[in-house]
């Protein structure tokens, strides 16, 4: 299979994918006034909260006794939908049965990302009360369960950073081609405005801290 969309297969790698979106935020156009806000929102709140995040990163690397540069072997890693989560799965009607649909960016990757992008995504967002059992669940056919939850503990303020970063994305020139893919340009500084509010709600939205 190939590898998946942005996989990941180091802690360094997730880091940099983080790192490579904030970077690419904090170059968008100074206009329309709208793009201010964006632009002040990543300074004064996204990118404290990365540094903050990069804090937890190195003292549970150091504490875990991980490598930064540690490469997963072929054993450690999975084949992952990549855009995993409810918003891209049907119930089967009459049934329990769930059927999940979107495998655009599917491959190989760190069942730690699918872990973390399964409780960060914030479309249709899981509670957080399954975050155990779901995460016992997925190490139970890991090579190395330990390390692979304490990837996860590591990474999951990563991932919240990242969909933050995700949700910018209306600003970015992606989101422009998308937006005029979907005829919906003279919508754009609507679209711009709800995208920044969930950004911040999202940002400020608070999660469980693993150790």
């Amino acid at each position: 299979m190939p590898i998946a969309s942005e996989a990941c297969f180091t802690i360094k790698e997730h880091v940099n994918c983080v790192e490579a979106r904030i970077s690419k935020l904090k170059k968008i156009n100074y206009f329309p006034e709208i793009n201010l806000n964006a632009i002040r929102f990543i300074e004064n709140n996204l990118s404290k909260a990365w540094a903050s995040t990069m804090k937890h990163v190195k003292e549970s690397v150091q504490r875990y006794d991980l490598n930064f540069d540690e490469h997963l072997s072929p054993d450690d890693k999975c084949v992952s939908p990549s855009d995993f989560g409810f918003h891209n799965a049907i119930l089967k009607k009459g049934t329990d049965e769930l059927y999940f649909i979107d495998f655009e960016y599917a491959g190989i990757d760190d069942p730690a990302k699918m872990v973390c992008d399964f409780f960060c995504q914030p479309e249709v967002p899981v509670p957080f009360k399954y975050f155990d059992s779901f995460v016992n669940t997925v190490a139970s056919v890991s090579a190395n369960p330990e390390r692979l939850k304490q990837r996860i503990a590591i990474l999951l303020p990563v991932y919240r950073i990242k969909w933050c970063c995700i949700l910018l994305n209306e600003f970015l020139d992606i989101g422009s081609e998308k937006r005029n893919f979907a005829h919906e340009k003279n919508n754009s500084d609507k679209i711009k405005l709800e995208q920044l509010e969930k950004a911040r709600r999202y940002l400020k939205s608070s999660y469980i801290k693993i150790n």
